[in-house]
Formats: structure tokens, C-alpha cells, sequence
């Protein structure tokens, strides 16, 4: 995995030349912020905003979908948590919990992974996956294409909504003709990508 992540830095600068487009619909930022505890990297955190339209229960209404994503290292062993929460921007709703939500890129899935859910803050969910193959490997993928999608719905067994999550969009500005003109850079990218080789060396180094 270790190579993987190096390749995907090298190649961060050329999936951000990709053109960028001013529709509402799609990522408006990711940001990236290691997590330390005494000063030592214990994890490597996403927080993002993207927005979809939620055809499967509010009608096509423009949904933002706003939450992190975190890796983390306990106790010699990887962890994956999403944190997801869902505003229906068309009617300026409060934000409300989905019922269910996951990671998915090309390949892999966290929607059958083993996991728990609680509560987050209000509005909130947080979803934690435990780190087998398909944790990994959408792991990989997030970070070797840059690329991902959030799944969620809003009922038990509920038709699911995808909303795309692109790490190379890091910033957007709203013009007065309501287009999305967005700011994309390989920072995010590269630096999730760099925090995840400490914390891969971190875990090997106390497995030692």
C-alpha cells in the first residue's frame, strides 16, 4: 500500500489540470488536517462539503452533504470513520442524520463493511469501519484516483443517493449568476496521502 500512496502523490498535479465545471452539483471543498494527540500524528483527517440531488426522497431538491472523513490508528490497527450530515439547501433546512451512509470508489465499498454507528453532533452521524478488504481497499482508491463517492439514504433499507467527492477541489467562489467556480490543487490530496505513510510507518514501527 505504501507504493500505491507514494504513486498517487506523484501523480496529484496532474489530476488537478482536469477541467472544472460551475454546475452547483458536485464537491465544493475538502480540507485536510492531521490529527495529533501530545504532538504525535495518530491520524489523518478529510472535511468536505459536496452537494447532490436527492431524487430518491426530497424530489431533485439540492442536498449538501457536509462531514469527514477520518483514519485513524488504535491499538496497532487501522480505522476508517465517516461522519455524514445532510441539509436540504433548496428549502434551507436544518441539518438532519442519514439512516445509513458509506464510502465507495470505483472498486470497494465500507457498505457491507463491519462497522458501528452512533450519534454525532446534532445533525450528525458517524459510521466506523473496521479495516478488512474493502475498507482498505476504498482506502487505496480515495487515495490513489482522488476520486470517491458518499452514499447515503435517509430510511432503513431506503434507496440510496450518491453524492461524488473529488480531494483535488479545495476551495469554490459563487458568482453572482449562481455558477460554482472551483479552486483545485493537489495539497489536499498529497498531504492526506503523506499523513497516511506516517501512520502506516507508525503502526510497523510499533509492531517492530
Amino acid at each position: 500500500m505504501r507504493e500505491t500512496i507514494f504513486g498517487a502523490i506523484l501523480t496529484c498535479i496532474a489530476l488537478s489540470a482536469s477541467a472544472a465545471d460551475d454546475s452547483v452539483f458536485g464537491t465544493h471543498w475538502v480540507q485536510f488536517q492531521p490529527v495529533q494527540v501530545k504532538g504525535e500524528i495518530q491520524g489523518c483527517q478529510l472535511t468536505f462539503l459536496t452537494v447532490t440531488a436527492d431524487r430518491a426522497y426530497l424530489n431533485g431538491n439540492q442536498v449538501a452533504v457536509n462531514g469527514s472523513i477520518v483514519l485513524r490508528i488504535t491499538d496497532n490497527a487501522f480505522g476508517l470513520m465517516l461522519k455524514v450530515g445532510l441539509k436540504d439547501i433548496t428549502f434551507n433546512s436544518a441539518f438532519h442524520q442519514p439512516a445509513f451512509a458509506y464510502l465507495q470508489t470505483a472498486t470497494f465499498s465500507t457498505a457491507k463493511a463491519p462497522q458501528q454507528s452512533v450519534d454525532g453532533e446534532p445533525g450528525y452521524k458517524l459510521f466506523v469501519y473496521s479495516s478488512d478488504k474493502d475498507t482498505m481497499g476504498v482506502l487505496k482508491e480515495l487515495i490513489s484516483t482522488g476520486k470517491a463517492s458518499i452514499g447515503y439514504n435517509r430510511k432503513k433499507d431506503g434507496i440510496d443517493v450518491i453524492a461524488p467527492l473529488d480531494l483535488m477541489v479545495t476551495d469554490v467562489e459563487y458568482t453572482k449568476d449562481q455558477k460554482v467556480v472551483r479552486t483545485r490543487s493537489p495539497e489536499v490530496a498529497s498531504g492526506f496521502a503523506e499523513c497516511t505513510v506516517a501512520i502506516i510507518d507508525r503502526a510497523l514501527g510499533q509492531k517492530k
